[in-house]
């Protein structure tokens, strides 16, 4: 699931090239979770009834935060993942954990409280990489060699 930022750009190009001519919308995202992802399991459909296996699932919700115009402007994006990357999300992940989503936008119909239906978007994850979140960076030293002060860089 870890692999370097040279590798995963070149990941997100092979997937983008591969799928480019499919109709759905490809996302890339970073941001932090905004809770605990929850576990769960689902019936995978895409095989013949007979083969239909359960499937681990992890949902979970990240938000991405920009400054604009001197406000701070903060997207959520709901997250459904499947497989071992399901099980690494949640046994690994919790709530403010930083990390990068990449993956496609399907369309979750639901019944607002008042019982009307609509859709909202959810985000199938294809591949992730986890970062620190910036709480947790602010709680740490500089990485690296410790440089003296007066280097002009």
């Amino acid at each position: 699931l870890a692999c370097s930022a040279e590798q995963h750009r070149t990941n997100i190009g092979q997937l983008y090239m591969a799928n480019k001519n499919q109709k759905n919308t490809f996302i890339i995202t970073s941001g932090n979770l905004g809770a605990d992802p929850e576990l769960g399991w689902t019936t995978r459909r895409d095989t013949d009834p007979k083969d239909w296996k359960p499937q681990r699932t992890c949902k979970f919700s990240v938000a991405s935060t920009e400054f604009y115009n001197g406000k701070e402007l903060t997207a959520w994006y709901q997250c459904t993942a499947y497989g071992r990357k399901a099980e690494a999300i949640g046994h690994y992940l919790r709530k403010g954990s930083g990390l990068f989503v990449t993956g496609y936008l399907t369309p979750e119909p639901y019944r607002k409280k008042n019982g009307e239906m609509t859709t909202a978007l959810n985000v199938n994850v294809e591949s992730t990489i986890w970062h620190k979140s910036a709480k947790e960076s602010s709680n740490q030293g500089p990485v690296g060699d410790d440089r003296p002060e007066d280097l002009p860089f």
